[in-house]
């Protein structure tokens, strides 16, 4: 971004540039005041690079529980399970991201009109969402030869539905841990591990719809 300002910057695959994956430039004004989340940014040379401290008010992430990017060289840890990384991502004194992601993000637009947001570090190879019986099927592979550990945190509109869930992987019923839920808002944000093969992981209503 050269001399741009005010812009939202979200849902973008930034992958593999031999120089920067964004960076704030200036030559007459500055680059200042710019919003960036849910951005997944991989193997990039420099992340993101800020030219100079005239670029300023730059906000990397949209707050708990929201989340931030993900930074395919953080290293930090998720001590607490919820998907998030427990330490930021710095850029520079003025560049950072409270609340990076520990898996890329995916968003899937289903049929009634919403959209389930999915961080995962494994390979979400389908997804289907099931509106006569309000049902969430996707197969996960691990990304590596040797992941043997993998996550999923869903964010999911209630009216596409209701908590609480069902969560099966291969038909066996697993344990989720509720991130957030508010009812005022309409979502609900989970998580849940696995051991990693190729997986069929299905989210159902634990108290199915009058339909």
């Amino acid at each position: 971004l050269m001399d741009s300002s005010f812009n939202i910057i979200y849902e973008n695959n930034i992958l593999k540039s031999l120089k920067h994956g964004i960076y704030l430039n200036f030559y007459r004004g500055s680059s200042s005041n710019n919003i960036f989340f849910h951005n997944n940014l991989i193997d990039n040379a420099v992340q993101a690079g800020n030219e100079d401290y005239i670029n300023v008010g730059n906000i990397w992430d949209s707050g708990c529980p929201s989340g931030g990017n993900y930074w395919s060289d953080y290293e930090g840890v998720d001590a607490d399970g919820d998907g998030i990384g427990d330490t930021p991502y710095t850029i520079d004194d003025n560049n950072i991201d409270h609340y990076p992601l520990m898996g890329p993000f995916n968003s899937f637009n289903i049929s009634v009109g919403y959209s389930v947001d999915v961080v995962s570090n494994s390979t979400i190879e389908d997804f289907k969402y099931f509106e006569s019986n309000n049902t969430i099927v996707m197969y996960v592979s691990n990304r590596t030869a040797n992941q043997i550990a993998g996550f999923c945190r869903l964010t999911i509109p209630h009216n596409v539905m209701s908590p609480p869930y069902i969560v099966k992987v291969n038909g066996t019923t697993i344990e989720y841990q509720t991130v957030y839920e508010n009812h005022i808002e309409g979502i609900s944000i989970i998580y849940f591990t696995y051991e990693h093969s190729k997986l069929k992981i299905t989210i159902i209503p634990e108290i199915p719809s009058a339909m």
